[in-house]
């Protein structure tokens, strides 16, 4: 409500006297003296009534006449009687949206149904594929035929050498015996229940067709569901429609047409995701709380960690303090080809074994990889049954930990004894970063980056898995500017 001094109207009339001033309130009333009408107008309201009137129906409506020459008064501020931007009088009241109680559940999705319909009216698709198009015009169709994609399936998860174990080498860094140990006890029905709830209704199913909303709409399906779930982890048993999946290629950039600009994806069955997503669970707990996985170092696969921004961030901040300090600092960036795809089986069971993962957790994951089998789909066919003999899959929720598990192997063997990076300052960056696969070696000490490349190197050559040389990069800064001069070199590239 506005305050002060509400409009006060001078008139003169002329008496025997001579010319005289008098004082009228808002309501007729006139006075001979100002502080008569004042005191009028406090016993009578008149002063509220008078505010009350300039005010405005909807914000940003109050016009004044500004003035320079007098100060501010309401009579000078107006506001018209009509809403202008909604088109109806201002004393009329808004209609009141009646939403349905909320033991009505039909009548709930039916409304939310149609106020989804009417903003996709409004703002237009909001389809993933209108999103994927927007966002950086992603789409395409795969035109190969289905020999040359099964040719292609089979070389990448083909693995003539699966059966011959890996080599002896040095530098392996083994971890003390674990302060807290793992739980294999059978899933729980509130575990079950936390995977289920945090799953997406309209994550797509598997082969089997069931998706996650069936197992979120009937609790009692679920609970059968929870006891063949501990029946497997007791028997330490993997089922068949556990192990099989149907893949699909989603295209990575605009008019993609080859295999090697799509990404495949695999749809496997809810149950099985359920049953693999607390063993990942446990298994990101156990390693976080035993200290087996650096977080300074890794920062992808760790539920908390903001993985991707802080990963960016820190590498960019310690190029900044360099320039600054004027110091000497290297960094190089490293990417492994076909990351997923190509990481052997026998790699996770050695970091199984090294992070004292129990036995049987070990034979069933070996099991479980050891059977599992997938086929792909186009729009025109669908591939034969594929062996996954290598690497593991986009979509399964056990992969990403476990490959987090065999980087961190390679990592720590090979970050040796080199020291941190100086950062000036007291600051100091270790020299390994990761996220997943992408690799960043940061050294103040050119020598010392020569060696851990080699040592990545031969690492990659012992664990069978190899560097992308064409999405190498390295920066080398000398006392605080950029020096062209210095290479570096990655697979004798």
């Amino acid at each position: 409500m506005l305050t002060g001094t509400a409009p006060r109207t001078k008139r003169t009339r002329t008496t025997n006297v001579g010319l005289e001033m008098d004082y009228s309130c808002i309501c007729g009333r006139r006075f001979a003296t100002e502080r008569g009408m004042k005191i009028h107008r406090t016993k009578m309201g008149c002063l509220s009534m008078s505010s009350q009137q300039q005010r405005t129906a909807v914000a940003d409506e109050t016009l004044e006449n500004q003035s320079h020459v007098q100060n501010h008064r309401t009579k000078e501020i107006q506001a018209e009687n009509r809403d202008n931007v909604l088109r109806h009088p201002s004393s009329d009241k808004r209609q009141k949206i009646n939403f349905p109680p909320a033991s009505s559940g039909k009548q709930r999705e039916d409304l939310d149904s149609k106020i989804l319909l009417k903003i996709d009216s409004l703002l237009g698709k909001s389809t993933l594929e209108h999103k994927l198009a927007t966002f950086g015009d992603i789409s395409g169709t795969l035109t190969v035929d289905r020999e040359e994609l099964e040719t292609h399936l089979k070389k990448t998860y083909s693995y003539p050498t699966r059966e011959i174990p890996l080599e002896e080498t040095t530098g392996l860094v083994w971890p003390a015996a674990p302060g807290i140990k793992f739980d294999s006890k059978p899933p729980s029905l509130q575990e079950v229940i936390a995977v289920v709830n945090k799953a997406r209704a309209k994550s797509a199913p598997g082969p089997n067709g069931v998706p996650y909303l069936l197992y979120k709409r009937c609790p009692n399906v679920l609970k059968k569901l929870h006891k063949i779930l501990r029946s497997a982890w007791k028997n330490i048993k993997i089922s068949k429609g556990w192990i099989t999946a149907e893949g699909l290629y989603i295209p990575k950039e605009q008019d993609s047409k080859g295999i090697n600009q799509f990404c495949p994806i695999s749809l496997l069955n809810v149950e099985g995701k359920m049953f693999f997503s607390i063993m990942a669970s446990r298994k990101t707990k156990y390693l976080t709380e035993n200290g087996y996985i650096n977080t300074s170092v890794q920062k992808g696969g760790i539920p908390g960690v903001s993985g991707c921004l802080e990963h960016a961030t820190m590498i960019w901040e310690a190029i900044q303090r360099a320039k600054s300090e004027k110091l000497n600092l290297d960094v190089v960036w490293l990417d492994l080809a076909n990351a997923y795809g190509s990481v052997p089986h026998e790699m996770i069971q050695l970091a199984l074994r090294m992070y004292h993962v129990p036995e049987v957790i070990q034979m069933m994951l070996d099991d479980y990889f050891s059977r599992f089998c997938m086929k792909f789909s186009t729009n025109d066919y669908t591939t034969n049954w594929i062996n996954l003999e290598v690497g593991i899959l986009m979509g399964c929720t056990i992969s990403p930990i476990l490959f987090v598990m065999a980087m961190e192997v390679i990592l720590k063997a090979a970050e040796g004894s080199e020291g941190p990076a100086n950062l000036g300052a007291g600051c100091s960056m270790p020299p390994l970063k990761a996220f997943m696969d992408d690799t960043t070696i940061i050294c103040s000490k050119e020598d010392e980056t020569r060696r851990m490349l080699t040592r990545l190197d031969v690492l990659m050559s012992w664990c069978r898995m190899e560097f992308k040389p064409r999405k190498f990069r390295s920066l080398s800064i000398r006392k605080g500017k950029v020096d062209e001069a210095t290479a570096f070199k990655v697979a004798e590239q």
